[in-house]
């Protein structure tokens, strides 16, 4: 049975030009995915790039690409993302728990809030 070689991490980070958290997959520190921001956004890009752009190369049984072992084949992103456990995933790379490889964010958004708390101190002491 041959997997599908594509090994990649979802990174969680803060664009500072906007001011939003976006999260994207990356692969050797080179991004793969483009920025998104909402879960939808990430299992299409995540479905389409697994079965379309990178698909499993042994011979697949399924005639679907979608799980349905799950109440419904839309939401198994969604439980995967929010670490449920009490669903049965599959074998296949789609099925599987994803799960934030790398928070950068964390660091970002501390820093501007340092910013914000140092220009706040400066603003009040010239008034």
């Amino acid at each position: 049975m041959t997997k599908s070689k594509v090994t990649m991490s979802l990174i969680k980070d803060f664009d500072t030009n906007f001011g939003k958290v976006i999260y994207y997959f990356e692969q050797d520190g080179e991004q793969l995915s483009p920025d998104m921001t909402t879960f939808p956004q990430l299992a299409e890009w995540w479905l389409l790039y697994h079965t379309l752009e990178n698909p499993y190369g042994g011979n697949d049984r399924r005639q679907s690409h979608l799980d349905r072992r799950g109440a419904r084949g839309k939401d198994i992103f969604e439980r995967a993302l929010s670490g449920s456990e009490t669903t049965s995933f599959g074998r296949r790379r789609t099925d599987i728990h994803i799960r934030v490889a790398e928070d950068r964010s964390t660091e970002k958004i501390a820093a501007l809030r340092r910013t914000f708390t140092q220009l706040d101190t400066l603003e009040q002491e010239t008034n």
